[in-house]
């Protein structure tokens, strides 16, 4: 991955401590730059951690 977007380094970037669904990061792939949004990132760590399934048998459990 790049340490720079447009020629601006990471460090020069303004910080911030929230997130929003449409912010972007980029991912490396195989030496290929690609990039994903925010939301879809937590979806796709929900489902690999399998969160839907335990959220879903909390809610049978506790109705």
């Amino acid at each position: 991955m790049a340490d720079n977007t447009t020629g601006v380094t990471i460090a020069e970037l303004t910080p911030t401590a929230t997130l929003s669904s449409s912010d972007r990061f980029e991912v490396d792939r195989n030496g290929g730059a690609y990039s994903i949004t925010y939301e879809a990132m937590v979806e796709q760590l929900r489902e690999s951690l399998g969160i839907h399934e335990l959220m879903d048998a909390l809610i049978e459990i506790i109705g």
